[in-house]
C-alpha cells in the first residue's frame, strides 16, 4: 500500500476510534446521570408503613401507627419520632452515588455486601426493599451500598450510614409516658414505699387531701408538681443486661400509681441508684418496656414518705374571706373573739363596748396567712404534753363569712429560738414552724383599741373641765388660749403649753376593758352628772372626746374607777395616774385665773 494510502487509512482509523470513545463518554456518563436520579430504595417517605435496621447494636422493627412510629422488636414501645423522621427522609430523599461498573457478576465480597455491616429493610403496602451498606470506599468519605437483589453497587454518604447506625435507646422514645393529653386530669395519686402506701385525692381543681383516717390537707404544690413532670419524665440512659431484680424493681423500692379520668392509670416503679454516685435511678414502666435510668432529680420529684405530701401552708387563710376569728393565750388569761360581714369593719365579738384596732386586726391575719412550716416533726403522736401542745401558748381559730370553714392552729413548745412545735386542725401531725409567739402577743396588745379619746384633739378650740368644786373652759381666741368666765366672755389668758400637755395626756390614755350590759348602764346613770368632766370641742362646737369619771383619788386605789368616753362606751380605768395627770394638770389654770382677779381688785383700791 502505498504511503498516501496508509495514511488515509490511519486517518480513518482515528476518527473512528474517537467517535467510540466519545460514545462510550456519553454511555458512561449516562449511566452515572441515570444513576445520580436514582433514589436510595425509590419509595417515598409517606409510603413506608414499617422498617427494619440491623447494624453492630442489634435488630429493630419499627412501624407505622395511628400516634406515629412504635418500636415493636425487641421491646414494645413509642419510638423516638425525631429519628425516624430522619432516617425515613434522607434514605428517601438521597440520590445513588459513584455506581460501580461490571456490576453482573460481580463478587459483593468485593465491597463488604457478602455480609454487610448495616441493613435497613423499607416495607410499603405491595413491596418492600433492603438497602446494605457495606465497606467505606476507598479513599473517600463514603460507603458501597446495594438495594439487594438488584445487581447494582453504588455509594453513600456517612451520613446515610450514621442514620442507620441506631442504638435501641436511640430509637425510642425517652419520654415514659408519651403522648399524654392536656391537661391531664389526675383524680388521685398513690406512692408506695417500704411496704407503706400515701393515697392523695384531687378535691376539685386546686385542694388535695391525704386519705385517712384522719385526712390531712395535702400540699398542692408537690401534687402539680409531680404531675407536670410525668410529661416530661425522660430515660437518661438503657442499661444493657440489668434484671428487675438487680436493679431493685423486683419489689420496686418505689411505686407510683396516677389515676386520670383521660389517660386511665399511669404506673412506674423506682429502683436503685445505677452507681455509687447516686445521678441515677433505675425505672421501668410494669409489663411495658424495659429497664431504663432516670435522673436522680426527676425521682425527687415523688416523694416517698407521707409526710412529704402533707401541706405545709399551716392556715388557708385569705384574710379577705375571714369573717370571724378567735385568739386565745392561755398564760396570758386572754380569749378574745372578733367578727366581720363583708360590708361591715370587725368588732369584738360578744361585747359591743370594745373599739377593735383594724389595721392590727389586718397585721394578725397576715401574719397567720404567711406562717408555713418547716418541716414535719412528726405524724405519729402519742402525747401533745411532750411537744407543749396539751395547754398551747396560742390558740389561732378563723372561719369563713358563711361559717362552713373553720381551721385551727395550736402553736406549742419552742423549738430552740426560731422555732416552735406546731399542730393544725386537731391533725395527729406536729411541724416545725416559725416561732410568732412574740408577734401575736404585740399585736394582742393592740387588737382592742383601748384609747379613751380616739378622735384628733389638734384642731380642738375649747376645753371644758370639772373636778370636785372646780370648772371652768377655756377656748382658743386668735390663737390664744384664754379662760372663759362665768358670763362666757373671754378673759385673762392662759399658759399654752398646760392645754398641750392636757391633749396629749388625753390622747394616750387608755382603758382596761369596756362594759356592757346592765353594769354599763349603771355607770351612765352614775356619770350623767358626773363629778370629773373634761370634754374637747372644735370651732364649731362639735364634741371631738369625753371622759366623765369618777373622781380620781390617791386613796383607795382597789376600787374600780368607772369611765364614760365620748362614744357613749362606759369602760373601767385602774390607772388613776392619767385622770390626776389631766386634774393637776388643769388646776394651775384656776389659780393663775384667781392671782388675775386679785390683782385687778387691789389696783382697784388703790386707785384715787
Amino acid at each position: 500500500m502505498s504511503p498516501r494510502r496508509t495514511l488515509a487509512a490511519a486517518a480513518v482509523f482515528a476518527v473512528l476510534l474517537g467517535l467510540a470513545i466519545v460514545d462510550s463518554l456519553r454511555r458512561e456518563i449516562g449511566d452515572l446521570q441515570s444513576a445520580a436520579e436514582r433514589t436510595l430504595v425509590e419509595m417515598s417517605l409517606e409510603e413506608v408503613q414499617s422498617f427494619t435496621l440491623t447494624n453492630r447494636h442489634g435488630a429493630f422493627s419499627l412501624e407505622r401507627r395511628g400516634d406515629g412510629w412504635w418500636l415493636i422488636e425487641p421491646i414494645e414501645a413509642m419510638a423516638d419520632q425525631g429519628f425516624c423522621f430522619a432516617i425515613l427522609h434522607n434514605v428517601t430523599n438521597a440520590k445513588r452515588q459513584g455506581q460501580v461498573e461490571g456490576i453482573p457478576g460481580a463478587q459483593l465480597a468485593d465491597y463488604g455486601l457478602d455480609s454487610p455491616a448495616i441493613s435497613a429493610t423499607f416495607r410499603a403496602a405491595d413491596r418492600e426493599a433492603t438497602l446494605d451498606v457495606g465497606a467505606r470506599a476507598p479513599g473517600m468519605p463514603q460507603f458501597f451500598a446495594t438495594v439487594r437483589g438488584s445487581g447494582e453497587v453504588f455509594t453513600v454518604t456517612e451520613h446515610i450510614a450514621a442514620n442507620l447506625t441506631k442504638t435501641l435507646f436511640q430509637l425510642r422514645d425517652k419520654r415514659l409516658f408519651p403522648n399524654l393529653p392536656e391537661p391531664l386530669l389526675v383524680t388521685a395519686i398513690t406512692v408506695t414505699a417500704e411496704a407503706a402506701a400515701t393515697r392523695i385525692i384531687a378535691d376539685g381543681d386546686r385542694e388535695w387531701w391525704v386519705e385517712g383516717p384522719p385526712r390531712r390537707r395535702a400540699d398542692a404544690t408537690v401534687a402539680t408538681d409531680l404531675i407536670s413532670t410525668l410529661p416530661r419524665l425522660e430515660a437518661s440512659s438503657m442499661p444493657e443486661n440489668v434484671t428487675p431484680a438487680a436493679a431493685g424493681l423486683n419489689p420496686p423500692y418505689i411505686e407510683l400509681a396516677v389515676e386520670t379520668q383521660n389517660a386511665g392509670t399511669l404506673r412506674l416503679d423506682l429502683g436503685l441508684p445505677t452507681s455509687a454516685r447516686g445521678d441515677e435511678f433505675y425505672a421501668q414502666r410494669p409489663g411495658i418496656g424495659a429497664v431504663v435510668a432516670i435522673r436522680a432529680q426527676d425521682s425527687s420529684r415523688i416523694p416517698r414518705r407521707g409526710a412529704d405530701w402533707l401541706d405545709r401552708d399551716l392556715l388557708h387563710l385569705s384574710p379577705g374571706e375571714v369573717g370571724a376569728f378567735s385568739l386565745t393565750l392561755p398564760w396570758a388569761d386572754l380569749n378574745v373573739s372578733f367578727e366581720r360581714t363583708e360590708s361591715s369593719p370587725w368588732t369584738a365579738a360578744g361585747n359591743a363596748g370594745e373599739r377593735v384596732d383594724q389595721e392590727a386586726v389586718q397585721e394578725l391575719l397576715d401574719l397567720m396567712a404567711r406562717l408555713t412550716a418547716d418541716g414535719v416533726v412528726t405524724t405519729r403522736l402519742t402525747s401533745l404534753e411532750a411537744y407543749g401542745l396539751d395547754r398551747p401558748a396560742f390558740t389561732f381559730v378563723w372561719h369563713s363569712h358563711d361559717r362552713s370553714v373553720t381551721e385551727r392552729l395550736d402553736n406549742g413548745g419552742n423549738l430552740g429560738d426560731t422555732q416552735a412545735h406546731v399542730r393544725r386542725n386537731a391533725e395527729p401531725v406536729i411541724y416545725a414552724a416559725p416561732n410568732v409567739y412574740g408577734d401575736v402577743i404585740a399585736l394582742r396588745q393592740r387588737l382592742i383599741d383601748r384609747h379613751l379619746i380616739t378622735a384628733s384633739l389638734a384642731s380642738a378650740e375649747r376645753l371644758d373641765y370639772r373636778y370636785a368644786e372646780l370648772s371652768g373652759s377655756v377656748q382658743r381666741v386668735q390663737g390664744i388660749w384664754v379662760q372663759i368666765g362665768a358670763s362666757g366672755e373671754p378673759g385673762a389668758p392662759v399658759n399654752a403649753q398646760i392645754i398641750e400637755n392636757v391633749f396629749s395626756t388625753l390622747a394616750l390614755a387608755t382603758y382596761d376593758r369596756a362594759l356592757s350590759g346592765e353594769q354599763a348602764m349603771a355607770v351612765r346613770r352614775t356619770l350623767a352628772d358626773p363629778p370629773w368632766r373634761v370634754a374637747a370641742y372644735d370651732a364649731a362646737g362639735n364634741l371631738l372626746g369625753e371622759i366623765r369619771s369618777t373622781i380620781p383619788s390617791h386613796g383607795d386605789t382597789t376600787a374600780p374607777l368607772f369611765a364614760m368616753t365620748g362614744d357613749d362606751r362606759a369602760v373601767v380605768i385602774s390607772d388613776r395616774a392619767v385622770l390626776i395627770a389631766v386634774q393637776n394638770g388643769l388646776r394651775p389654770l384656776e389659780l393663775h385665773q384667781i392671782g388675775v382677779n386679785l390683782g385687778g381688785i387691789l389696783g382697784r383700791q388703790a386707785s384715787p
